[in-house]
């Protein structure tokens, strides 16, 4: 049986019907301005927008060749890669996940320093807001110059970390399946889905995707070995 959500506003209950986004930049926008949505409630991070389409170049100090719908930094200094797509879209689980990893592959290898604060100072420029007091906000007077060279890190080290977030009105069987794999195989690649729902009266509802939320157990500190026994745990859940 399905969910039923409800209003209260004084003594009347009015109850919520889902309704359709506009389009794919209506979910893109509420993702860029409200990044708590897809933090998972038992994760203490913020989050911070770089750039929405912000380029990606497939080459040292080449043109960019690629464009990821939001690159989020946390103020725990992981890179967070987040896609966007609406379920109508056939490419949601197929060519969005290629698409993500060749964001992050390339990022790891080209993206800099430099190249981030410079989106950054863009887009915050562009609403007439500091970035030197933005960062300092944002990490609560921590090191700046520490905390960039952290992001670079994360992307360019073996061990470094990284989150890749798919964002859908609704995460097909598909894409969940790679998601959970690719979580559960990866060390280092925190990867989840997040369904971001919108009703009636400006409401909306989250529900993640994440494989070790279903096992209830935290994500191991090293790669995980393929074995019989680690297969059918992975896949008889």
């Amino acid at each position: 049986m399905g969910d039923r959500f409800y209003s209260r506003i004084g003594n009347e209950i009015t109850e919520l019907s889902e309704e359709k986004y506009m389009d794919e930049s209506e979910l893109q926008e509420l993702i860029a301005g409200k990044p708590e949505l897809i933090i998972p409630k038992d994760e203490n991070y913020k989050l911070l927008l770089i750039s929405r389409e912000m380029g990606i170049p497939d080459q040292l100090q080449g043109g960019n060749r690629w464009s990821i719908d939001h690159f989020f930094v946390g103020d725990d200094g992981i890179p967070t890669f987040v896609e966007v797509k609406q379920s109508s879209d056939s490419r949601i689980y197929r060519e969005v996940v290629a698409q993500m990893l060749d964001y992050v592959s390339n990022s790891a290898k080209y993206l800099t320093e430099e190249m981030l604060i410079e989106n950054l100072s863009k887009r915050l420029e562009s609403k007439n807001i500091s970035p030197k007091i933005k960062m300092k906000d944002f990490l609560c007077n921590k090191d700046v110059q520490l905390f960039w060279k952290k992001i670079i890190e994360n992307l360019r080290d073996d061990s470094g970390e990284v989150r890749l977030v798919f964002v859908a009105d609704k995460i097909p069987p598909e894409l969940k399946t790679i998601i959970e794999f690719l979580e559960y195989r990866f060390y280092g690649i925190f990867v989840y889905g997040v369904e971001v729902k919108k009703y009636s009266e400006n409401h909306y509802s989250t529900r993640f995707t994440r494989f070790f939320d279903e096992l209830n157990s935290e994500k191991p500190s090293k790669s995980i070995r393929w074995n019989e026994n680690s297969f059918l745990r992975w896949s008889d859940r």
